[in-house]
């Protein structure tokens, strides 16, 4: 897990200066793309890899996972959860109710990139997770009250440094949000 906490922090620590970059020196086109190609795809890529650094233990209750022990467990092909999570990336900000609850793609996204790990796991081992990832009205909430919270870090520290507020922000929840997220969904698997 701590490997996998590393990737999220280095991720996050790349992206700020490079999203910063890219706010203050690209503009019209080149700006669009950055902010909904460029910059999305890069944090997904940053959570494929913290998904795959996680994988299955983290995720699973350690009772089941001791059960598969045995088996050999492969996670699903990168490139394969690496397009889902960009797909719905992308596709999520085009719905009308999204366009207000932006914070919520990157915890959905997660949550996807959960589910994707968790539905592979079933299908290498033969087990049913029965009850898993029901609670969606829970993540969502935990999603806007570490939403919230963030907003008010993200003030205090864009206060203190020359990166906008935005910024910091992203780069916070990129670090925070898909720990809580799974942490969050590991207790509804059992």
């Amino acid at each position: 897990m701590m490997t996998a906490l590393l990737i999220l922090i280095a991720g996050a620590l790349l992206l700020v200066p490079l999203e910063s970059w890219m706010h203050t020196h690209l503009h019209g086109l080149w700006r669009v793309l950055a902010d909904h190609v460029y910059l999305p795809g890069l944090r997904c890529l940053v959570l494929v890899f913290f998904l795959n650094a996680v994988f299955p233990a983290p995720l699973l209750d350690e009772r089941i996972v001791r059960y598969a022990d045995d088996i050999i467990l492969r996670p699903p092909h990168v490139s394969a959860l690496l397009n889902w999570l960009f797909l719905l990336g992308a596709l999520l900000p085009v719905l009308p109710v999204m366009q207000k609850l932006t914070a919520l793609i990157l915890p959905l996204q997660t949550l996807a990139g959960a589910w994707l790990l968790v539905g592979s796991f079933e299908q290498q081992t033969g087990l049913q997770l029965h009850g898993a990832w029901q609670d969606l009205a829970g993540v969502l909430g935990l999603s806007l009250v570490a939403h919230l919270l963030l907003i008010q870090v993200a003030g205090v520290v864009q206060r203190g440094s020359h990166w906008d507020s935005l910024t910091v922000y992203d780069g916070l929840s990129l670090a925070l949000l898909p720990p809580l997220v799974l942490l969050f969904t590991r207790n509804l698997v059992l």
